[in-house]
């Protein structure tokens, strides 16, 4: 009310101005009102007050649209600011990359989009300054592009632009989304800034860690020359790789020895120190374009899933110091040699461990913060004993555990089926005043084996004033699954129904892979062990079958809905699951058996004669093993 108080109308003024209109839109953005900022040009000023709106409009519309990832919108507001004669700026393309960047389909949609903003810039004969080069090498970096990160790094380099830590940033995050040989293109990214003088900053240091937890070492021979080669500390040597690379090679060595300026030591570098060379890339990008990052918290056993061949690091560990590739003096020398690196701890180990890589930030004046220690809890090796040491570690540097801290650590106690230890947390949570949320309890699922343990945690749940969700029946299917627990199983299906808990295709897949198991037929005595495990099987398929019948799909909301008038079904991985009653078809029919009835209005209550002779056999297995 006081916002529109300020802007009331002058008395005889019959119009606002386009300052006027863009200064409103500006503050709903900021009060997260994206869509009534949008509906006062497309309303209000366009069809009621009929005032043309000008460039300023548009790019306050466009920034705020690039701030929460709306990048469709975005392009339509610049298509129409083009069509009524406007001229985009520099404000306007950065804007632009940064909807791209943050656009929840950066991986599968925008690299499109980055290279017509990039054409449009080159139309007009737009230099980029520093803002704009930093946008663009985040949108690539997010995109996970990293030959085009490097060419447009080499890019800003050669145009004479002053490349900082946050220029670094993004090019060690487009390392981190190569989940094959990320590892070893970040530390050549590290070292590069190392030598250029710049000092790292926290989120330098946190993108090492993400190295160390998400990516592998590459080729093992191709990564042994360039984590242990030596340098010369003017650029990172020229390596003679073999003919078989996996990695760019982002350096190569400068011809001069010319230094930095006073004052600039430790922001910028010159171009004169800096090259970048990218060399073949081995299709390292396709792999993480398909793979979800990361942030699906509810997934099991993300740690460590690298596909390389790796194992352990060879060293011969002198009284002095423990290696630590961070180091660039003398990290590598007690290093013989580099094997395979299998487990993220063994990455973070090649940054000295936890005590290196803390003392590493201590030395260049960095605090560690909260989601240090989140990310370190994921990597270290799955010991209580180092837990605690990482807990005193973090009262140590006066870092205080939160919710998520907590949550972290739960889930790698559940992941290893400790669920004393995982329930051990929640005292330290009470004791910092923290309540457990949900996610708590789908990081706790994942140890309950039995369905003991599984119903109590339900019951648990509701206690606490919380709603059962379909993440928390996917970790506790996940570890019914993994005891072979059928009849868990088949109980946790019949209670999802219960709660009107609607399952998703991840689920669908779970429960779809174990009711195709162990179809052979029963052989020898019925009670024999074997026969009896067969016949929990056919007694969790039997019911599984129709509880598919009759379960319907969960609704995911489209990211862009909450900003538009009319919700939309297209360019969504999950529109396809999206149907109205009047339409044929049902997301799980490629997993039922009389799928193709299901567009018949009595589809429902027609079952082949298999289908009841199968649920009638599993319903007596079931009074029989009772």
């Amino acid at each position: 009310e006081e916002t529109e108080k300020r802007h009331q109308r002058r008395p005889g003024q019959s119009r606002h101005t386009c300052q006027w209109y863009g200064n409103r839109m500006k503050e709903l953005a900021r009060e997260g009102k994206l869509t009534e900022a949008i509906d006062m040009l497309e309303t209000r000023m366009l069809k009621e007050d009929r005032v043309q709106p000008n460039d300023y409009v548009y790019n306050v519309l466009i920034g705020a649209c690039g701030r929460v990832g709306y990048s469709q919108k975005a392009f339509d507001l610049f298509y129409k600011m083009k069509e009524r004669g406007l001229l985009p700026g520099m404000v306007t393309f950065t804007a632009l990359l940064n909807a791209c960047a943050e656009s929840p389909f950066h991986k599968t949609n925008e690299l499109g989009n980055i290279l017509r903003v990039r054409q449009e810039m080159a139309k007009q004969s737009i230099q980029p300054n520093m803002i704009t080069y930093n946008a663009m090498l985040k949108a690539y970096a997010k995109c996970a592009d990293l030959p085009t990160t490097l060419e447009l790094f080499q890019e800003i380099v050669q145009s004479g632009q002053e490349v900082t830590a946050k220029t670094f940033s993004f090019l060690l995050f487009a390392s981190t989304e190569d989940r094959e040989a990320g590892f070893t293109q970040t530390v050549e990214a590290w070292r590069l800034m190392r030598k250029s003088h710049i000092n790292p900053d926290i989120f330098i240091y946190n993108l090492l860690l993400r190295a160390a937890r998400d990516c592998g070492i590459g080729d093992p021979d191709v990564a042994e020359q360039i984590l242990l080669g030596e340098s010369d500390m003017k650029g990172i040597p020229r390596l003679q790789r073999k003919k078989k690379q996996v990695g760019p090679k982002l350096i190569k060595g400068s011809k001069g020895n010319k230094q930095l300026s006073p004052g600039q030591g430790s922001e910028v570098v010159s171009k004169e120190m800096l090259t970048v060379e990218p060399v073949g890339v081995a299709d390292m990008q396709e792999d993480s374009i398909n793979q979800d990052q990361t942030d699906d918290w509810w997934k099991e056993g993300t740690q460590d899933k690298v596909t390389n061949r790796e194992a352990e690091v060879k060293i011969v560990v002198p009284t002095q110091h423990a290696p630590n590739l961070l180091d660039l003096e003398r990290g590598t020398e007690t290093v013989v040699s580099l094997g395979k690196v299998q487990m993220s701890a063994d990455r973070l180990d090649l940054f000295g461990g936890v005590e290196g890589f803390l003392s590493s930030m201590k030395a260049d004046g960095v605090k560690p913060n909260i989601k240090t220690f989140c990310q370190i809890v994921e990597i270290i090796r799955p010991s209580t004993s180092e837990e605690e040491a990482l807990l005193t570690a973090m009262s140590d540097h006066g870092v205080t555990p939160d919710r998520d801290f907590y949550n972290a650590l739960i889930r790698k106690r559940a992941m290893r089926r400790d669920m004393e230890a995982a329930k051990a947390v929640l005292p330290m949570m009470s004791a910092r005043r923290q309540s457990p949320n949900l996610r708590t309890y789908v990081n706790m699922a994942m140890a309950c084996t039995n369905g003991q343990e599984g119903f109590k945690l339900l019951r648990e749940v509701k206690q606490a004033g919380l709603t059962p969700n379909v993440q928390l029946f996917t970790a506790l299917t996940g570890a019914a699954l993994g005891s072979r627990d059928f009849l868990y199983v088949k109980d946790l299906i019949l209670e999802m129904e219960k709660l009107n808990v609607a399952p998703d295709e991840r689920l669908i897949k779970k429960l779809e892979n174990a009711a195709v198991q162990d179809k052979e037929p029963q052989k020898g005595p019925f009670r024999s062990p074997m026969n009896a495990y067969l016949s929990k099987v056919r007694a969790f398929r039997g019911v599984y079958q129709q509880w598919l019948e009759r379960m319907p799909a969960a609704q995911e909301q489209h990211p862009w809905d909450k900003y538009r008038k009319t919700p939309s079904q297209e360019g969504h991985p999950w529109g396809k699951y999206r149907k109205t009653p009047s339409q044929e078809g049902h997301p799980w029919g490629k997993y039922r058996k009389t799928s193709s009835q299901e567009g018949h209005p009595w589809g429902k209550y027609r079952k082949t004669q298999q289908d009841m002779l199968n649920f009638i056999y599993s319903v007596i297995l079931c009074i029989y093993y009772m």
